[in-house]
């Protein structure tokens, strides 16, 4: 039971301990807008990758194709049609909102070349987040291109759908969800986790209908 604690505290830490917070003056400059219609999905041609159908249509990934160490190197915010996506203030949007989404990820031990899966043949995997190793096992459903990842002890689960993204793969999170086990963990950390975890909820909170995409190559 220890174990699991531990386990469960290291994970919560490696989330949302910060050395400095941020203001809402860094949260500007990314607010939706009703304003904005879908004229604004029209920039650069790359809308394709803001929206989940044609996210998930990037391939499907085996088993066998996540054996191996993935190395995080960011995030796509994608949103689940065409309107939303507009509502959030389009494609150059959605572009600066995954700067500060990544940048609030990074405070929390997230980090571009730092973070590391480890997917093993026998079903098992590491996590190594802000420079800390947590293990478990993972299943993978082909069908509904979901990733079951169980933490040590079985107190932490995660059910992001995987998709290939160029040479890499995706994980893909509802932003909702990704708040609820971040308010799960925020628990272990008492006032302070609630504090980080509020700066979280104001910025992933404003946009209906998005999720968030970690991008990890090999």
């Amino acid at each position: 039971m220890k174990k699991s604690l531990f386990a469960a505290l290291a994970f919560a830490s490696s989330l949302l301990l910060t050395t400095s917070c941020d203001t809402p003056e860094t949260l500007k400059g990314v607010q939706p807008s009703a304003a904005n219609t879908l004229s604004a999905l029209n920039t650069g041609g790359t809308m394709l990758t803001n929206l989940v159908g044609n996210f998930l249509n990037g391939g499907s990934v085996t088993e066998r194709d996540l054996v191996g160490t993935w190395t995080y190197n960011g995030v796509n915010c994608v949103f689940e049609s065409q309107n939303l996506l507009a509502q959030a203030g389009g494609v150059a949007a959605s572009s600066a909102l995954e700067t500060k989404i990544d940048e609030q990820l990074k405070r929390y031990g997230i980090s571009k070349g730092v973070t590391r899966f480890t997917f093993n043949a026998d079903k098992t995997f590491t996590a190594t987040l802000n420079g800390r190793n947590l293990s478990g096992t993972y299943s993978l459903d082909t069908a509904s291109k979901t990733l079951h990842l169980q933490f040590v002890g079985g107190l932490l689960n995660l059910q992001p759908q995987v998709t290939r993204n160029g040479n890499g793969i995706a994980l893909l999170f509802e932003s909702d969800k990704l708040l609820g086990l971040l308010s799960t963990a925020s628990s272990f950390l008492g006032k302070m986790g609630n504090s980080n975890l509020a700066m979280v909820s104001s910025l992933l909170g404003n946009y209906q209908g998005m999720r968030i995409g970690l991008k990890l190559s090999k």
